[in-house]
């Protein structure tokens, strides 16, 4: 991965365009006009292809799927927003196979094109990959044609054309330039947009998902932690809410944001940015499971095993292969995590991560020694962004005087300086998520603690 060409410095607006087609339709729904075919395969751009890259496949049972048809290639010039390229591929068959069907995709429309096919089940569901490896390289994909975010369905060609028209219309340069870069763009949004309607959470069910938080929070929070037990059981609960809330802490989850990897655990150890300790408690866990007897056989899981570097890396740096295998072994790597001995292997993590944050956090000074609000809020930081932006947070802390501490309105207004410092360091679309965690903390804090949130005022 050598240089990054990419050189968007202002991010679009949010994208709330709704969906043109559903993704599952039937009836009339499936018999409506589409745009004319633009061009695909390796000589074709989202940048031309959009808003007509949406492919009807007719289903049986007068069904059917709305679709972007999608090829990646790895990128041989270096890593530009990510490192792979996206380009429309040629749906150049359509046949069924039993209950199922068979839709063959393509780099052009000669007969030499590379060529994969993927195999759509009678009842397809949304969040479950549909894609295939061609043996020749790229990674042919069915992308669905609508997405849901923050709980509303959104489109997904007006979200690709979205950072295109955005990349065009705020680049500086000449023609050639700024069609480079949108190009480059249009390949980081296609990634995204795999990311977030392939996201892992849904492959556990509701009901898995809640038994699953609830067993970690009850092992936890049942038993004594020894020193600052009272304080590690109260930052326990608000870093599974403000990480894994609505998922199990067990199953592999995909945080869709720039640098994130693979993620796991109630504080999220994202297997492309932590710690090597934990990125190595991550792959052996799995290892020891694999090789325990009576496990059976997990083949993807070997082959995760033997790229465990390519794959230890924020996703957006995975190339085709890389892509192509953690998306297949997902269902594999959630079992291994689900285990008993990967339960155990986490949950001994987990107290070990309490017991070293928590007692960083209760021995600061100043402010922290006035506001729970304010040590959680630090800690919580520290894992979300890392040290050296919490750092920041720690000097605003304890720098504050006794006299800006002598009233409880300067201990709020210290805990909105570090609010503010965090937000004055992060992209503005980066805000809501901020805002939901401090509303998580100071919700969660009234709870416990009451109205004061624990604050030492005077």
């Amino acid at each position: 991965l050598t240089a990054n060409k990419c050189q968007l410095t202002t991010p679009p607006t949010a994208f709330s365009g709704a969906p043109a087609q559903t993704w599952l339709a039937s009836g009339a729904a499936c018999g409506s006009d589409l745009p004319e075919v633009p061009a695909c395969g390796l000589e074709a751009s989202f940048v031309d292809a959009l808003p007509g890259a949406m492919r009807r496949i007719t289903l049986g049972g007068g069904k059917c799927l709305h679709v972007i048809p999608v090829m990646l290639t790895d990128k041989p010039d270096g890593f530009s927003c990510n490192a792979v390229k996206a380009r429309p591929a040629c749906v150049v068959g359509v046949r069924q196979d039993g209950t199922a069907t068979i839709v063959t995709l393509a780099g052009g429309r000669d007969a030499n094109a590379l060529k994969a096919e993927i195999k759509i089940p009678t009842d397809p569901v949304r969040h479950k990959p549909l894609m295939a490896k061609s043996r020749s390289g790229p990674l042919m994909a069915l992308i669905p044609a609508d997405m849901t975010v923050g709980g509303n369905e959104r489109d997904a060609q007006g979200f690709l054309r979205h950072y295109v028209d955005h990349t065009l219309a705020t680049c500086v340069g000449s023609v050639a330039h700024c069609r480079e870069q949108a190009t480059y763009q249009g390949d980081r949004a296609v990634g995204e947009l795999m990311r977030r309607v392939w996201n892992p959470r849904p492959l556990l069910s509701r009901e898995d998902r809640t038994a699953d938080y609830q067993e970690l929070i009850g092992r936890v929070v049942g038993g004594d932690l020894g020193r600052f037990d009272r304080e590690k059981k109260l930052f326990a609960k608000l870093i599974m809410q403000n990480e894994v809330a609505g998922s199990s802490p067990y199953q592999m989850l995909d945080a869709v944001i720039r640098n994130s990897g693979i993620s796991w655990g109630a504080h999220q150890i994202d297997i492309g940015a932590n710690a090597s300790s934990e990125v190595d408690l991550f792959w052996d866990t799995l290892r020891r499971w694999r090789k325990a007897p009576g496990t059976g056989d997990y083949p993807k899981l070997r082959d995760a095993d033997k790229v465990r570097a390519c794959l230890s890396q924020p996703i957006r740096n995975f190339f085709v292969d890389q892509l192509a295998l953690f998306y297949g072994a997902l269902p594999e790597l959630n079992k291994g995590f689900r285990s008993g001995l990967g339960k155990a292997s986490y949950e001994a993590r987990f107290k070990t991560y309490l017991d070293e944050e928590v007692a960083r956090g209760v021995a600061l000074g100043g402010l922290f020694k006035k506001s729970p609000f304010a040590w959680m809020y630090y800690i919580d930081q520290r894992n979300q962004r890392g040290a050296t932006r919490a750092n920041a947070l720690k000097v605003i802390g304890e720098d504050m005087s006794a006299g800006e501490l002598a009233s409880c309105e300067g201990v709020v207004a210290g805990e909105e300086r570090l609010v503010a410092a965090i937000k004055g360091i992060t992209e503005t679309g980066d805000h809501y998520d901020i805002d939901r965690r401090v509303t998580n903390l100071k919700t969660f804090l009234q709870q416990e603690l009451g109205a004061s949130l624990g604050r030492v005022c005077g």
